[in-house]
């Protein structure tokens, strides 16, 4: 997990770590169509209480920023399918965040005006890109209200600077972490080919249904669908195949940044030349695709920041397994592990 994923998905979720409260309430382990009341407690950590209401919010929150920020389009009979995600999430947010917290001031951890100003720079393109002019701009319109979002980036900058001290400083790269990281893609990217070949030739064949091997394999979001695709706004050499595609037709096996694609063409819409009334509209699409994910082939800068990274991530859970296993920590999702 990347620090700044982790702090720029706090400042969405709004996600402050709540004073001790609701100590002596039972939390109950989440059965399927439950009905929550807005008070009852989600997660534990030490004592100190997530509510549903607050955790609901948050996902609410978190769902709207990702379909905005990456274009989603979720049908309607799966949206709840989604947000349950971001409810887990916000769980899983609010739990490390405790953790890493609460040993942040345990140890004493001191931040400056600098490191203010430097975490200000690093989180500014992710607010950019989210449409806000500035941090102030941000807080000014945060869903969830300028004191809760101030009272959070604070809170992360303990948290950051904690991380920085225990894991960040302490990485180093290495030939031979460089070597097996190459070999390591060349046989993901490989594998990764010969299924998306393999899966092909079933769809072909008519031995397979589309529909149901694009929701068990696809690794979207929403598994399968990629909603509404316009002429123009994809990458050429995907966009010269897809759009090719008539309605029902399978694509070859496409090289894209994350892997491999199969992509299904499930509808077109034609595009309309410009009235003296109306704009023109571009040609659309609607699509399902199979994705089998692989990593991107890399340059010798790339690769050195994939294996410092992957030490990073390496570190960081690990130094959250040994925090969360000394906390008592409780949650409705009893299958989420800790």
């Amino acid at each position: 997990m990347r620090w700044t994923s982790f702090f720029a998905g706090c400042l969405v979720l709004g996600l402050t770590v709540l004073a001790a409260a609701g100590c002596n309430h039972k939390i109950v382990p989440e059965k399927p169509g439950a009905v929550h009341k807005p008070g009852d407690l989600v997660a534990r950590v030490n004592g100190q209480a997530f509510a549903w209401q607050d955790m609901d919010r948050r996902a609410q929150n978190a769902l709207r920023d990702e379909v905005a920020a990456k274009k989603l389009f979720i049908p309607r009979d799966r949206q709840e399918e989604a947000l349950q995600f971001f409810r887990r999430q916000a769980v899983q947010i609010f739990v490390n965040k405790t953790v890493l917290l609460a040993e942040a001031k345990r140890r004493g951890i001191h931040v400056t005006d600098a490191d203010r100003q430097m975490t200000l720079q690093q989180i500014d393109p992710f607010l950019k890109a989210r449409g806000f002019k500035s941090f102030e701009d941000f807080l000014t319109h945060s869903p969830m209200g300028e004191k809760i979002t101030r009272h959070e980036f604070e809170d992360g900058l303990y948290v950051d600077k904690y991380i920085g001290e225990e894991v960040r400083s302490k990485i180093v790269v290495v030939d031979a972490d460089r070597d097996t990281f190459v070999q390591e893609v060349t046989a993901q990217r490989h594998a990764a080919k010969r299924k998306a070949d393999d899966t092909r030739q079933q769809l072909v064949k008519g031995t397979t249904d589309f529909a149901a091997l694009a929701k068990q394999n696809s690794e979207s979001l929403i598994s399968g669908d990629l909603g509404e695709l316009t002429r123009g706004k994809m990458d050429k050499a995907i966009e010269d195949v897809v759009f090719n595609l008539k309605v029902n037709e399978i694509s070859p096996v496409l090289e894209v940044p994350v892997g491999y694609d199969i992509i299904k063409v499930t509808g077109r819409n034609a595009a309309k030349a410009a009235t003296a009334t109306t704009p023109a509209v571009s040609e659309t699409l609607h699509a399902s695709h199979v994705l089998f994910r692989a990593p991107p082939l890399q340059t010798a800068k790339s690769i050195d920041n994939a294996v410092r990274m992957r030490k990073y991530d390496e570190a960081f859970k690990a130094l959250l397994h040994e925090l969360r296993s000394k906390a008592k920590i409780e949650t409705i999702y009893t299958d989420m592990v800790f």
